[in-house]
This record gives structure tokens, sequence and C-alpha cells, in this order.
């Protein structure tokens, strides 16, 4: 007679939860090693944007985007070959919507980086100062809003992000939404000087449209408060103003 071994149900228990157990922890390292993975690509490309990578040779792979555009811009105040002008100010408007592209890469990967986007929306609204083109200035302020608009859903209390989307707001012409937004900041950080900078020049903004002199009042009422000295001189000669009127 073979002799044939039994396992207890217990013991046979604790082996079939050893193995599912060993199979769960496989599988775990194997989501978290490629999730690690993307999300180290993903801050890469964050950091090639915003830093730059020194390999390479296409400007855009050197240089951080930011510096790309400028040296793109400073060829084309240099040059007085039409053609090179044109080329050097197209390069720069390109560094943009690389920057777009490369945030919409690089968010899967890592989807909770709210200075990704912000960053990609203060490009499209450098590229605004360069642009004459009615269509590509309504492109790039449509995209600077998108990505601003992402970056304050991930974080509304960075003070970066917080400005980028009210820039955002006012260049799309949305004075209403950035004043909205702005008051509960200033209410909430009534000490911090540059909050009041910000402020001011909304209400500067809401009080150039149809009946808008009680918010050029108000805007002149900041002028205590304000830390830029261009701005607190353009609030006091307002507030002069009005106080002739």
């Amino acid at each position: 007679m073979r002799f044939s071994p039994r396992f207890s149900d217990a013991a046979d228990w604790r082996r079939r939860f050893r193995l599912v157990a060993g199979v769960a922890l496989v599988a775990a390292g194997v989501f978290g090693t490629v999730r690690s993975v993307r999300a180290a690509l993903s801050q890469r490309l964050y950091h090639e944007t915003k830093h730059g990578f020194f390999v390479g040779t296409p400007s855009l792979e050197v240089l951080p985007l930011s510096l790309a555009r400028n040296a793109a811009l400073d060829r084309a105040i240099a040059s007085t070959d039409p053609a090179v002008r044109a080329a050097a100010l197209a390069e720069a408007l390109e560094t943009a919507r690389e920057g777009a592209r490369r945030c919409q890469r690089a968010e899967p990967g890592c989807p909770d980086n709210y200075y990704f986007p912000a960053l990609a929306a203060q490009l499209q609204l450098d590229a605004l100062l360069n642009v004459r083109d009615a269509a590509t200035a309504s492109d790039l302020k449509r995209t600077a809003l998108f990505f601003a608009k992402k970056a304050v859903r991930l974080n509304p209390y960075e003070e970066l992000i917080r400005r980028t989307y009210v820039d955002a707001l006012l260049a799309n012409g949305e004075v209403d939404e950035a004043l909205a937004f702005w008051e509960p900041v200033v209410d909430r950080e009534y000490w911090f000087p540059d909050n009041h900078d910000v402020y001011a020049r909304i209400l500067l903004r809401k009080g150039a449209r149809k009946d808008g002199e009680p918010f050029l009042a108000r805007a002149a009422d900041e002028r205590v408060l304000v830390s830029d000295p261009a701005l607190r001189k353009r609030l006091a000669n307002l507030a002069a103003i009005l106080a002739e009127d």
C-alpha cells in the first residue's frame, strides 16, 4: 500500500492563502513599478520643460522652453532679414505649443503635478505678447485658460497657480470671473500686499467697462495697500481724478 500524505483543512487553507497573497503581492509590485516608471518619465518631462536638459542639439531639447522662446525672440529682434525674423517668431510660438503637448503627454503618468499645467498656461500667455494674428491669439488664450483651470482645480491655494488662472481669465475677457475668484483670496489673505496688486488690476479692468466707476473707486482705495510703486502711483492719480469729480 502506497503512503499518500493528507493535509488538514487548516494547513490546506494556509497554503492557498499564501499562494493568493503571493500572487497579489507580485501583481501589486508590477503595478507599482509600472506606475512609478510612468511618474518618473512624466516628472522628467516637466523638469525638461521648465529647467532644460543640456544634452542634444535642438533648442527645444537643450533649453527650458521659456529660455528657448526668449532666445528665438532675441534672434528676431537682432535680425534685419524678414525671413529670419519670421522663422524666429514662429519658433518662439512653437515653444508654447510644445509646452502644451508635453503637459498633455505627462498627465497620465503624474496627474497630480499641478505645476505642469500652470507652466503650460504661462507659456501660452507669454506667447500672446508677440502674436498679432487674431486666430492664433484666440487659440493661445483658450489653451491658457484650459491649462490654468486644470492647475487651479488641483491646487487652488498655490500663489503662482492662482495668478496664472487670473491672468488667463483676464486674457479671455472674463473679468467678472476673475473678480469673483480673487475677492475671497484677498479676504482670506488680506495682509499679503501682492494680493492687493492683483485685486487692484482686476478692479481697473472692471472699471474700464460701462458703468464701472464704482469699481474704479474701489481700485483707488487699494493704493495704500499695493506693493508695486508704478501701480500705486497710477491709483493715486486715479483717486485724485475721482476726487475732482
